[in-house]
C-alpha cells in the first residue's frame, strides 16, 4: 500500500528544480505583452500622456509619429488607443492652426450678437405704471 502523505514528495520532475530568486522586476516583466501590436498600443498610451506636456507643434509631430509606428506594427485603426490618439491629434492640430485671436473674436462676436438681440433698443416693452 502506498502512503498518500509521502507520495506527493516523490513526483518525478525530470531534473527540473527551483532555483534563483524571484524579484519584483521579474514579476513585472512576466506580465508585459511582447507582441508588436501590444507594444505599439503601450507606446500610444505613453505618447497620449506625454502630449499634454509639450507645445502643440511638438505634440502634433509626436502623435503623428506614434500613429504611423502603430499602424506599421499592425494596430487596428479602431483600437481604443488609436482612436484616442487620432482624436487628440485632430484637436491639437485644430487648436494649433487656429490663431488665438480668431477663436476669441468669433466667440466674442457670437456673445455680442446674442446680447444685442436681447438688449438692443429695437425692442419696446410696455411696462405698467405701477412698478
Amino acid at each position: 500500500a502506498s502512503n498518500l502523505a509521502t507520495d506527493v514528495d516523490k513526483i518525478e520532475m525530470f531534473g527540473a528544480v527551483g532555483g534563483g530568486t524571484l524579484t519584483r522586476q521579474d514579476l513585472e516583466d512576466s506580465r508585459k505583452n511582447i507582441n508588436p501590436v501590444g507594444l505599439a498600443e503601450e507606446r500610444l498610451t505613453a505618447v497620449l500622456d506625454e502630449a499634454g506636456g509639450v507645445p502643440p507643434e511638438a505634440a502634433v509631430s509626436l502623435l503623428k509619429l506614434a500613429i504611423r509606428d502603430a499602424t506599421q506594427a499592425g494596430v487596428h485603426e479602431r483600437s481604443p488607443q488609436m482612436r484616442k490618439a487620432q482624436q487628440l491629434l485632430s484637436a491639437i492640430a485644430l487648436a494649433a492652426s487656429a490663431a488665438p485671436g480668431k477663436v476669441a473674436d468669433a466667440a466674442e462676436q457670437e456673445r455680442e450678437s446674442k446680447l444685442g438681440a436681447l438688449f438692443d433698443e429695437g425692442y419696446s416693452f410696455d411696462l405698467p405704471d405701477e412698478i
